[in-house]
């Protein structure tokens, strides 16, 4: 790759990461229900995904997305009723008793497991139509796929992997520091509605995006 098409590469997966949509709305939606740390697993998941995509294109794959669209609509119809399923959940919990003491977020916080956030994650890219129509109609645009060499690859690789992750934690960052400044029983149910509500916006996103 050349720096043009690095540089090209890198801006067009900054738009990609940036633009609001499932991924960025589970990022914010999963920081505030389950913590930053369980975040940061949910987001190795969605950059895990880029790179299965990444792979397919650079391996002259991109017909398994034109062929078998049925398929990538049932994957992204279950995963969004499956965020919808979380975001329900986390919008009806209960708030701690009094304020300053929250032992039953805790616990609910703790409930997720990385296993579970991580495969979230996941379902959330190789359902999301955005990435699809990325790496298997817009890659070629920025290197030949046929030419590319394996440091072109490695390149192409560290781009997805370093700027959707810089992306996604700055926007975990900023959900994890608007959490910590709720602390009373009504900012409790109002994080828990928020990030309930961000869930479901997600899910429908990925439910009802063309």
């Amino acid at each position: 790759m050349t720096m043009l098409s690095m540089l090209s590469f890198a801006g067009a997966m900054t738009v990609l990461a940036v633009t609001p949509g499932p991924g960025v709305f589970a990022v914010l939606g999963r920081t505030l229900n389950s913590g930053f740390r369980k975040a940061l697993v949910l987001i190795a998941g969605i950059v895990t995904g880029d790179l299965l995509y990444l792979s397919f294109a650079l391996n002259g794959l991109t017909w398994l997305a034109q062929n078998v669209n049925g398929l990538f609509t049932g994957v992204r119809i279950a995963g969004g009723l499956y965020l919808i399923f979380l975001g329900i959940r986390a919008f009806l919990s209960s708030p701690a008793a009094e304020a300053g003491e929250d032992p039953a977020a805790e616990s609910e916080r703790e409930n997720r497991s990385p296993a579970a956030c991580y495969m979230e994650g996941l379902i959330i890219t190789l359902s999301n139509p955005k990435v699809i129509l990325f790496y298997c109609s817009f890659l070629p645009a920025f290197m030949d796929l046929k030419s590319l060499s394996l440091t072109g690859i490695m390149q192409a690789a560290l781009i997805v992997s370093f700027v959707l992750s810089l992306v996604m934690v700055a926007y975990a960052a900023l959900a994890a520091r608007t959490g910590k400044l709720v602390r009373s029983p009504r900012g409790v149910r109002v994080l828990n509605r928020s990030s309930g509500s961000l869930m479901c916006a997600a899910g429908s996103l990925m439910i009802f995006k063309r």
